[in-house]
């Protein structure tokens, strides 16, 4: 009977802390448009994601300030399943140094 309780107030706390997480971990995607659209246009024309897309959106991030830091990155999230192996290294180095912004 002891061995039930404590198993029930487990699963119990166990689903209390799934709900409390799942509250907690809810963000907003924000996707930029114009660099996404880019990325499509980039991405039909060659099956990968061009150097020019992501000297474009480091620029916009770093140099321009027309695209913040977590719009640029969740913009590079949603590209993402566009990235060939050729350019993974690209992107990565990329996603990594606007990261890395202040």
């Amino acid at each position: 009977s002891v061995s039930m309780q404590i198993g029930f107030n487990t699963a119990i706390n166990f689903q209390n802390y799934k709900v409390r997480n799942q509250q907690n971990n809810i963000t907003f995607k924000k996707v930029n448009t114009r660099y996404y659209k880019l990325a499509e246009k980039s991405y039909s024309t060659g099956k990968d994601l061009t150097s020019e897309w992501y000297a474009k959106i480091t620029d916009g991030v770093a140099l321009w300030k027309n695209i913040s830091k977590q719009d640029a990155l969740d913009t590079m999230n949603a590209v993402r399943k566009w990235v060939g192996k050729d350019s993974i290294e690209s992107y990565d180095s990329t996603y990594n140094f606007i990261k890395s912004l202040i």
